[in-house]
Order: structure tokens, then C-alpha cells, then sequence
């Protein structure tokens, strides 16, 4: 499933984006075509995709900081040692171009993370800006949904 489709199936489910893609795959083939067609109908060929091979722009994520609340995390998970994210470090980097945001990074990035920031890097590689307020607004900072122990970002437009 491609991405356009994959969030189209998203809007049309009102659900999140690992319980769409779930239930599409769990779509009869028939069904699936059906919801590709509506697609298609309604925003144009599905396999129409954006392969832009050159870098810009692109959106710079910078993973700037983990925090862990172990009081919310003995109150209310499962293993209340959960402790930070194991799934980013402090540091670490990637370059999202339009081709990459497509894929939803090729399962290099949180699917609760990309959640979050996917609306902020869609429209700085689309030509948007980010929220008034920052001293630039081609850079952000964001987090990712998780309360007990959320990866603060740092987002930044490259055009």
C-alpha cells in the first residue's frame, strides 16, 4: 500500500495508522480494490507517486532529548521500569526527503513518533512553514504522543 492511499484509508476508517493499514490488510482483495478505485476517484491514480530523486527540500530531524516520568510510569504501564525510549538516541539524525515520507521512512522511525511529527514534515517538504511564535519558522521543536516517556524533536526546513 503506498502512503497516499495508506492515509486516505486512514480519513476514510477515522482510525490511526497502524489500526488502518491492519484492517486494510485484513480486506478481502475485492474490498481493497474497491477503496483503491474510491481513491483513485477522488485524488487520481494511486500509483502516480512523487519520486523526486533530488535532496531538497528536505525536513532535518534531530532527536534533542528523552525524558521519562517514572511516577506515570509506576502508576499506570505494565513494567513501571520502563525507563526512556529505547528506540531513539540523543543525537541521532535523519533527512526525510518527499520520497522518503512516502515510504513512512521504511520503518526507521516510531510509527507513535511519526504520528505526532508527520503533519510538520509533510508541509515543510511541501513549501509550509512551522507554527508563528519560533524565532524561525523553518524550525520547530515537537515531541512524540508517548506521556511516560516522550523523544523531544528538533524539526528543520531545508529548501
Amino acid at each position: 500500500m503506498n502512503f497516499e492511499l495508506w492515509l486516505f484509508t486512514i480519513k476514510r476508517l477515522g482510525t490511526t495508522m497502524d489500526v488502518a493499514l491492519t484492517i486494510f490488510n485484513s480486506m478481502s482483495p475485492d474490498r481493497q480494490k474497491k477503496l483503491r478505485d474510491e481513491y483513485e476517484k477522488e485524488y487520481g491514480s494511486s500509483s502516480n507517486t512523487n519520486n523526486v530523486k533530488d535532496s531538497k527540500p528536505y525536513v532535518r530531524v534531530t532527536v534533542l532529548r528523552k525524558e521519562c516520568y517514572p511516577s506515570l510510569q509506576k502508576e499506570y504501564m505494565s513494567d513501571e521500569k520502563a525507563g526512556v525510549c529505547p528506540f531513539f538516541n540523543e543525537g541521532q539524525m535523519f533527512v526525510v526527503t518527499k520520497d522518503g515520507y512516502s515510504r513512512c521512512m521504511d520503518g526507521k522511525f516510531c510509527a507513535e513518533a511519526w504520528d505526532a511529527l508527520s503533519k510538520y514534515i509533510f508541509a515543510g517538504l511541501y513549501g509550509g512553514a512551522f507554527e508563528k511564535g519560533y524565532k524561525n519558522d523553518k524550525v520547530m521543536i515537537a515531541c512524540c504522543n508517548n506521556g511516560t516517556r516522550p523523544v523531544i524533536f528538533k524539526l528543520e526546513i531545508i529548501s
